[in-house]
């Protein structure tokens, strides 16, 4: 099975500069249980993340913590 990546991923606004406390995302594939899985296990490798909402079979969730928006290899959103 392949794994979703976050990269995938729409942020639902602009991205923020700098560190936030919340980012809702959509568009990810999360068909199943095992991919919603695989999603939060790549949400909880983002430094300062505390939280999500992600469900399986939905499409839109919101990440929680205090992290980096901003999209970089190897770490943040």
């Amino acid at each position: 099975m392949q794994k979703p990546k976050l990269n995938e991923a729409k942020v639902e606004s602009s991205v923020p500069a700098g560190r936030v406390k919340s980012l809702k995302l959509s568009g990810i594939h999360n068909c199943c249980p095992p991919h919603c899985e695989a999603i939060k296990e790549a949400i909880a490798t983002v430094d300062g993340v505390t939280g999500n909402t992600a469900r399986p079979q939905e499409t839109r969730f919101e990440v929680n913590g205090d992290f980096s928006a901003a999209a970089k290899k190897g770490g943040a959103l």
